[in-house]
């Protein structure tokens, strides 16, 4: 992919290559696979805390409570 692609268009054209290579998978599992795979490069960790921005959607932290 070219690095003057927008995260749009690098995400179709991942979804179209997964979906190419596993043809078994539904293409709502194929979407949330490249959303993490993207957010995992964008953040680079595969911490879901910082994951979390990098997702479609909203999100909010969860607080731990204490026991």
């Amino acid at each position: 992919m070219k690095s003057t692609e927008s995260a749009a268009q690098q995400a179709t054209v991942l979804t179209r290559h997964f979906k190419a290579h596993a043809s078994h998978l539904r293409i709502d599992t194929l979407q949330r696979l490249i959303d993490v795979l993207l957010a995992m490069i964008a953040a680079r960790s595969i911490n879901h805390h910082d994951l979390s921005p990098h997702m479609p959607g909203i999100s909010t932290p969860v607080v731990a409570v204490p026991t």
